[in-house]
């Protein structure tokens, strides 16, 4: 663990302890306590646990949906914080927090083909159903004697 990342748990735990301290909080410290209690401590042990790189988008999204339930005010404060580090949120690193299932996989292979032969999405489409179509057209061969009768 860094020495940033100490500093900011031993502040949020600070925090929390000045918060069960006081018997009537302030609205800034009850704001601050909310968003350590129902954002920033559940993100930190998911992303504890599950820190890997293969799971950086699924830990991104899980940031998404505890930003969805906060207040407009609260959303206007992270939303920068979550624009400015969403590269999981990029096509493949959602890709490789994909499941690793055969269909899924060879999905996965003709997307990053086609990745590297054509550049905007809708080309990128297209040459995949194309490739899909072509596989279906080709017949099937198990064995020698397949091959001879074809």
């Amino acid at each position: 663990m860094s020495s940033s990342t100490a500093r900011w748990l031993t502040k949020a735990n600070r925090i929390l302890r000045l918060y069960m301290s006081r018997e009537v909080a302030s609205e800034p410290l009850r704001r601050v306590t909310h968003f350590i209690l129902n954002f920033y401590g559940p993100s930190w042990f998911k992303i504890k646990s599950n820190s890997p790189c293969r799971n950086g988008a699924t830990n991104f999204f899980y940031l998404v949906q505890l930003f969805r339930e906060f207040d407009a005010l609260d959303q206007a404060v992270v939303r920068p914080v979550l624009k400015n580090n969403c590269y999981f949120a990029h096509a493949e690193n959602i890709l490789l927090a994909a499941p690793d299932v055969p269909c899924h996989s060879q999905a996965i292979k003709d997307v990053s083909a086609a990745s590297c032969k054509v550049y905007r999405r809708k080309s990128r489409h297209g040459m995949v159903l194309q490739s899909k179509k072509s596989k279906l057209e080709i017949p099937k061969i198990d064995s020698k004697k397949d091959f001879i009768n074809s």
